[in-house]
C-alpha cells in the first residue's frame, strides 16, 4: 500500500491461519510485537495509542494496528509472536506537499570576486524533510547581504536572474552566486507559501590589480614621524590581496621641498625603496617631513603603475617669535617703518595661534624718551 509521510494509516489487520492458509481462532492471547525497517515510524494500536506489541486475544480472529513513518521509501512492517512465526508486508511512503526550501548542495571552494560561484542546489521538502515535487513550478526569490553588485544566476551565464525555478513535477533546481567584493556573505532564498532558508558564500579576491594605500595617516606633525603608511594589491573590484604570488620593489617619493625621509619600520633607516615580499598581503613604511603644508607622497612599482596619498602637516608645538621684516635705519624723534613679526615653529613654519596673545617689546636704547605701538590701535 501507499501512504503519504506523516499520515497515520490502517487499520491493518493481523491473525492466525492454519497449514491450508484458512482463517482460525487464537487458542491462547497472543503477543505480537511490531517493527519496521524505517527509521522514522510509529506503531499505534486499535485505541490509538503508540505501541510497538498488539494482543490476539485466546478466541478472536484477528488484531489491529496503525502505522505513521515520515521517512520517504519503503518501509517492512514485521509482525512476530512465540508460537506462530510472523509475518512481513511493505508498505511505500510518498512525501507530503512541499512545505520548505532547503539547500542541499553548496559549493566547496570559495568563489573569486567577480566569477560565478560553484553551483548551489536547493530543493524542496515537506515538513519531513523528504525532496517534495512540486505541484507547479516554484519561483525562487533571492536575497544577501553582499556589498556591492552581486548577481544569481541559474544556467552558469552572466545575466541576472529575478528568480530561480523549480518546474512542476522536480524537487530542485541549480543556482549560481556572483560577488563584487570578497567576504562571507548571507544568501536568502524565500518562495511563496514555503518557509524559507539562508545560506553563505564565501568569496575571495582576485589577481592582483591595483597597488593601493589600504592605511594611512591623513595628518601629520612637522618633525614627527608619520605612519605606518600600509601598501598593498587590490583587485580589479577593489578587494584587498591577503598574500602576493610574487614580490614587488616599490620606490617612494614626495613632492615636499622641505626636509623629509622615508623610514622602512618606526624609527628605522632612511630609504626610498620597500618591498612587498611574496606571501605578504602588505608592507609599511613611516615619513617624517619638517614642511608644514599638504604633501602627496607616491608609491610606484617598476612597470610605473602607482598609488598616492595626501598628508596634511602641522606646524611643530614648539612656537619661536620671529622678526620677518624691520627697518634698519631710523630718524630721531620720527616713526620707524613697520616692525612685522610672525610666530613659527623649529623648521620655520608660521603657526597661527588658537588664541590672542600679547607680546612685550623691549629696547636697549638709553633714551628716555621712546615708545612701541601697534599701528592697527
Amino acid at each position: 500500500s501507499t501512504i503519504t509521510a506523516g499520515d497515520v494509516a490502517g487499520p491493518y489487520v493481523i491473525g492466525l491461519r492454519d497449514a491450508l492458509n484458512n482463517t482460525i481462532p487464537a487458542d491462547r492471547d497472543y503477543i505480537i510485537t511490531l517493527s519496521s525497517n524505517s527509521t522514522a515510524y510509529t506503531f499505534y494500536n486499535g485505541t490509538m495509542t503508540p505501541n510497538t506489541t498488539i494482543v490476539l486475544a485466546n478466541g478472536t480472529y484477528s488484531a489491529q494496528f496503525y502505522y505513521n513513518d515520515t521517512r520517504m521509501g519503503v518501509a517492512n512492517i514485521s509482525a512476530t509472536t512465540v508460537g506462530a512465526g510472523g509475518c512481513n508486508y511493505s508498505v511505500t511512503v510518498i512525501p507530503g506537499p512541499p512545505y520548505r526550501l532547503v539547500v542541499t548542495d553548496e559549493p566547496a571552494t570559495p568563489a573569486v570576486a567577480g566569477n560565478l560561484s560553484q553551483s548551489f542546489v536547493v530543493a524542496l521538502t515537506d515538513m519531513y524533510d523528504n525532496p517534495a515535487p512540486a505541484p507547479w513550478d516554484v519561483y525562487i526569490y533571492f536575497n544577501s547581504t553582499a556589498m556591492g553588485y552581486w548577481i544569481v544566476n541559474e544556467t552558469g551565464g552572466s545575466a541576472n536572474i529575478t528568480h530561480a525555478t523549480v518546474p512542476a513535477g522536480s524537487t530542485n533546481t541549480t543556482f549560481y552566486f556572483m560577488a563584487e567584493r570578497a567576504g562571507t556573505w548571507s544568501v536568502g532564498l524565500n518562495a511563496t507559501n514555503l518557509t524559507s532558508t539562508a545560506t553563505t558564500v564565501t568569496v575571495v579576491a582576485g589577481a592582483p590589480n591595483y597597488l593601493t594605500f589600504t592605511s594611512s595617516p591623513s595628518t601629520a606633525t612637522a618633525g614627527a614621524e608619520a605612519g605606518p603608511f600600509v601598501l598593498g594589491f587590490t583587485d580589479y573590484y577593489g578587494n584587498t590581496i591577503m598574500s602576493t604570488i610574487q614580490s614587488a620593489d616599490v620606490t617612494l617619493s614626495t613632492n615636499s621641498t622641505g626636509e623629509w625621509d622615508f623610514r622602512d619600520m618606526s624609527g628605522g633607516a632612511n630609504t626610498t625603496s620597500i618591498t612587498l615580499n611574496v606571501g605578504d598581503g602588505s608592507v609599511d613604511f613611516y615619513y617624517v617631513d619638517t614642511l608644514a603644508t599638504i604633501v602627496r607622497i607616491t608609491a610606484t612599482l617598476p612597470n610605473g603603475q602607482s598609488a598616492w596619498v595626501d598628508v596634511s602637516i602641522s606646524p611643530s608645538a614648539t612656537a619661536i617669535v620671529m622678526i620677518t621684516n624691520h627697518p634698519s635705519t631710523g630718524t630721531a624723534g620720527e616713526d620707524t617703518a613697520l616692525f612685522t613679526f610672525e610666530i613659527r615653529d623649529a623648521y620655520g613654519n608660521v603657526i597661527t595661534p588658537a588664541t590672542d596673545m600679547v607680546f612685550q617689546a623691549v629696547t636697549n636704547s638709553t633714551s628716555p624718551d621712546h615708545s612701541f605701538y601697534d599701528p592697527v590701535s
